[in-house]
């Protein structure tokens, strides 16, 4: 099942099929880098993740797979969840190759604009590690501003947008 797609990616469910793409993109020290995780995950855990995204992203708030359309290449994953809020947060993670292509802000505003005029969701969060420049530059293009929210990791800034409605 697609959730929506934007001009060059089909946002859908995740698949058995996506392990591999996953372990790839999940294996790379400079992906992890800025990440929750903050390391290279084993398979074990991958496919952990792979269970529960499956199983999330039948649900209105979860964790979904990206894809090319053109192409049919998994490029990485998008959330839109609850995690220290009951706001709920955007998040991404891109394979390597797939970076500076401008995917991100393509598919974060995707799912700013579903979050909005499909779930009539009020507010969206996002948090970025202090030293991720790219990702910092993606929320200043959704024109998310720094809020004060929850901060056990004083290397993270929390942003946040609200609905125009």
């Amino acid at each position: 099942m697609d959730l929506f797609k934007t001009k060059r990616i089909v946002i859908r469910l995740f698949q058995d099929s996506d392990f591999e793409s996953l372990k790839k993109m999940m294996s790379d020290n400079e992906v992890m880098q800025y990440t929750g995780f903050k390391k290279p995950q084993p398979d074990e855990r991958i496919l952990e993740l792979l269970s529960q995204w499956k199983n999330e992203g039948e649900n209105q708030l979860g964790v979904w797979a990206a894809e090319e359309i053109e192409t049919r290449n998994f490029i990485g994953w998008f959330m839109l969840k609850t995690t220290i809020s009951s706001d709920p947060e955007l998040g991404f993670m891109l394979e390597k190759n797939q970076w500076r292509k401008g995917f991100a802000t393509e598919i974060a505003k995707g799912f700013l604009n579903y979050a909005f005029s499909k779930m009539d969701i009020k507010r969206v969060l996002a948090s970025v590690n202090i030293t991720n420049t790219a990702s910092l530059k993606v929320l200043k293009k959704l024109v998310m501003r720094q809020c004060e929210e929850q901060k056990n990791d004083t290397a993270i800034i929390y942003f946040e947008i609200f609905s125009s409605k």
